[in-house]
């Protein structure tokens, strides 16, 4: 290791400077650089400190970046040696392909998962230190092969994608002349024979069925938003004071990241979402919610379901029946039987949604609101007038709901009322100058017809969405007009999808331990479990082709073929099954 040199000069200075040699890629190379500092102790360790980083940095460019600032140590290391074009090893030819497809215009998530592939490989089939130029497309065939064995998978997906990262790899060396012809360009490969040397997976290797999904919620669900606000504050202050210590702790429950995890796979198994779509949701994606000391529009849309409803109310209505018997402000929870004998089996849910429906009656009915259809419609082809004025008046939210200070979704209260979010974008991984992969959230979905797709929510769907907002609220950030994304991490980003992959497999370590035969599936099996009993209910062609929309397919084979699992290859119709 070479020696910092000192050099007394004018003024009181000294000059400090380094020189090293180091051997990259097959030739010599000289890195060094000096500095003017002042003549103390202080200056001078600084000085050296810089010199070294300015070395490290260096030592870890990739030879385009070398060649093209030190041309003329490149040229001379060339004369000293045998005089032979310098070796290109396997792991840096990797590196420099990010900045060269970066160049070409290649998609982020393709340049991700291109190189990702690419790195395993080499880490698998210990390649990094070997040339790349003496690695033959029979090679690369024999190698994929060896992969896609050990998978032992039905798709070639794999194989297909190992195929397509060697050959950007290939069309790099061949541009950037490392080599004289592209040597996977027109090479025919031999294809995995699937029905002789691939074994097919079981039906218990590609879905969950209906008494698994609910085992793996129930799991799931933590209960922890039945805590007080107190203790929820408490708890989380003492865990994340511990992670900051490194002191271990088993109970990971009521960490803010581990509980969002949950919540992610509880929407994956209710919705059949893909995790990057779930992480990427906005509040303003969120149709039907309002949120703490919110007020409820009554625009055209609301006016237009309650005026439906109440159109077909009759008096032998239930809801006609205990309104007439009662006054609205006599009703509550423990007094609702006495109006309505039925309550009493009924359940805690039902019975605020049942009392909610009737305090919405009774704010339509009465005289401080008006119909939508007092303020007339227009006919703008027949000479009319379009309907310029809106019913925009806003009720207070405990005016409306039993419950105050909650969560709150119109589709529990207001019948015919529907609630859904929009998907508008996923999560994406790219690769910066360094090689070093980032999280960023995309515009759009996985496909186009992906994008701008509505996810009906269900009640139990709604239920987990109301516990993220409960947690946003009370613990993150109590203004809501801040509130952008739904899951973010613990340190304000977006999760990597393989934290939810991560988190899954532990999950799933300790639910087999009660549950030995359940299968050991990815958390994308949860959107096929989910697509696989929705198709199941289906009784009609339109039930699929809804089901078809919802998974976000431009053709409805895909979701037949691909996402829907069944053992005689018929949709059942006799049965259906709600989870």
């Amino acid at each position: 290791m070479a020696k910092f040199r000192y050099k007394q000069i004018d003024g009181g200075k000294v000059n400090v400077s380094k020189v090293e040699h180091h051997h990259l890629y097959g030739v010599s190379w000289r890195f060094g650089t000096s500095t003017n500092v002042n003549n103390d102790k202080e200056s001078i360790r600084k000085a050296e400190r810089y010199i070294s980083d300015y070395i490290e940095k260096r030592k870890e460019w990739p030879l385009s970046k070398l060649v093209d600032t030190y041309p003329s140590q490149y040229s001379r290391a060339l004369n000293r040696t045998s005089g032979e074009k310098a070796s290109l090893t396997y792991k840096q030819a990797v590196e420099e392909l990010v900045i060269w497809m970066r160049g070409k215009n290649v998609s982020q998530n393709t340049i991700h998962g291109r190189i990702k592939f690419l790195r395993h490989m080499g880490d698998l089939y210990d390649l990094h230190k070997r040339d790349v130029t003496l690695i033959s497309a029979q090679e690369v065939n024999r190698l994929l092969l060896d992969k896609h064995k050990s998978l032992n998978t039905h798709s070639t997906a794999t194989f297909d994608t190992g195929l397509a990262s060697f050959r950007w790899l290939f069309r790099y060396l061949y541009e950037k002349e490392y080599t004289d012809t592209n040597l996977l360009k027109n090479h025919d490969f031999i294809k995995p024979d699937l029905n002789t040397e691939i074994v097919r997976k079981s039906r218990k290797d590609e879905f969950f069925d209906e008494y698994e999904l609910t085992f793996i919620y129930d799991c799931l669900d933590d209960r922890r938003h039945r805590l007080k606000e107190s203790d929820i504050k408490e708890l989380r202050s003492q865990l994340l004071k511990d992670k900051r210590k490194g002191i271990p702790t088993d109970d990971h429950q009521f960490y803010k990241a581990h509980y969002k995890v949950r919540q992610i796979l509880q929407l994956m198994i209710d919705t059949g979402l893909r995790s990057g779509e779930v992480i990427a949701l906005r509040y303003k994606s969120l149709e039907g919610c309002v949120l703490l000391k919110d007020k409820i529009d009554f625009s055209s849309r609301l006016w237009l379901t309650l005026e439906k409803f109440y159109a077909t109310l009759t008096d032998d209505s239930v809801y006609s029946h205990v309104l007439e018997k009662a006054r609205i402000d006599d009703i509550s929870l423990s007094s609702l039987e006495k109006f309505y004998p039925r309550a009493s089996k009924m359940s805690f849910e039902q019975r605020t949604s049942f009392i909610n429906t009737l305090k919405f009656i009774d704010r339509f009915e009465s005289d401080d609101l008006v119909y939508w259809r007092d303020f007339g419609f227009k006919q703008w082809w027949g000479g009319g007038i379009n309907p310029t004025r809106r019913n925009k008046r806003s009720v207070n939210f405990e005016d409306l709901v039993l419950l105050e200070n909650d969560i709150f979704w119109l589709a529990d209260a207001v019948p015919g009322m529907y609630a859904y979010f929009t998907v508008e974008g996923t999560v994406s991984k790219g690769l910066d100058d360094k090689g070093q992969s980032y999280i960023f959230i995309k515009d759009t979905a996985k496909t186009t017809a992906s994008t701008g797709r509505g996810i009906p929510l269900e009640k139990r769907a709604r239920d987990t969405l109301s516990k993220v907002w409960r947690d946003i609220i009370k613990l993150e950030e109590p203004d809501t007009s801040k509130v952008d994304f739904m899951f973010l991490n613990s340190e304000g980003g977006h999760y990597d999808p393989s934290a939810i992959t991560n988190a899954w497999t532990k999950l799933n370590r300790k639910m087999r331990k009660i549950r030995p035969d359940l299968p050991i599936l990815s958390p994308h099996k949860l959107r096929h479990s989910y697509l696989t009993y929705k198709a199941n209910n289906s009784k009609t062609m339109g039930d699929l082709v809804k089901l078809s929309n919802i998974a976000g397919h431009a053709k409805m084979s895909t979701t037949l073929d691909v996402y829907v699992h069944h053992d005689a290859g018929q949709i059942n119709t006799d049965t259906i099954h709600h989870f």
